[in-house]
């Protein structure tokens, strides 16, 4: 059980608290952090999907060693851990698949998976697993508290039906990507554009489309919106900087980038 697993239950659940203390746009963030320290692994990557057949790199600790997106067609042994909601061991070897990938279910459905590498195959214990399969579950529910928080804070922290967040609730999510990005290696751009006139609304209609669930757009001040990115390249950045101008949103000459190029 977790509670024997090379470390007392103090310890661990001192290291988990740092998920409720977590912002909800950061726990997925900790929650690498979490399984790399208690599991003692070298690479965890957390993969995010509100559809069954891709996913996309929600975060990572340690060398960044998959896709930033990755369909379930590429890596077959996904169908298995989704359909049976089991942890997956790479007994085989194979050198492109995790040594172990482990189900995040929230509610009955699976939302999450976690890759975990870089731990002796001899640590593969049956405690082992039974630690993780904990872990996954105590981050599932840090998860859910998360969107039920969201729920409940929309009209303080978004602008009328929009994801639009304002400029407090923006600020401090920069601050948190930012001091995550340099002590963890990890880009993450900011991008500038200027209002110009527009309703909340038409910015929201229009930029929506062209990020994905896990970027976040906000009010800088009263004349500007910034959107966040986080495990994306330059190319992506600039494709989607590209797309903004063609409907008409002026983006700042340069975006801000933390972390390593």
């Amino acid at each position: 059980s977790i509670e024997n697993y090379e470390n007392s239950l103090g310890k661990i659940y001192t290291i988990v608290s740092r998920l409720e203390n977590a912002i909800p746009e950061q726990i997925f963030e900790e929650a690498a952090m979490v399984f790399a320290e208690i599991l003692k692994a070298k690479s965890v990557h957390i993969y995010y999907s509100k559809a069954s057949s891709h996913y996309r790199l929600a975060a990572f600790r340690g060398q960044q060693k998959y896709p930033r997106s990755l369909s379930v067609d590429d890596f077959p042994f996904i169908r298995s851990v989704i359909d049976d909601q089991k942890v997956f061991t790479n007994h085989q070897f194979h050198q492109h698949h995790p040594m172990v990938c482990a189900p995040i279910v929230s509610e009955g459905s699976l939302t999450s998976l976690v890759f975990v590498d870089g731990i002796p195959f001899t640590m593969l214990t049956q405690q082992f697993l039974n630690t993780l399969t904990v872990i996954c579950r105590l981050v599932s529910n840090e998860v859910l508290k998360g969107a039920e928080f969201e729920e409940a804070v929309h009209l303080q922290k978004y602008h009328g039906d929009t994801f639009i967040m304002k400029a407090p609730w923006f600020h401090r999510l920069i601050a948190e990507k930012q001091a995550h990005a340099t002590h963890n290696n990890v880009n993450v751009y900011l991008i500038e554009f200027m209002k110009n006139g527009f309703d909340h609304e038409t910015i929201y209609a229009s930029v929506s489309s062209l990020i994905r669930p896990m970027d976040y757009i906000g009010e800088l001040d009263d004349n500007r919106y910034g959107i966040l990115f986080t495990y994306v390249c330059q190319e992506e950045v600039t494709r989607i900087e590209s797309r903004l101008m063609e409907k008409g949103i002026v983006v700042a000459e340069k975006e801000v980038i933390w972390g390593t190029s």
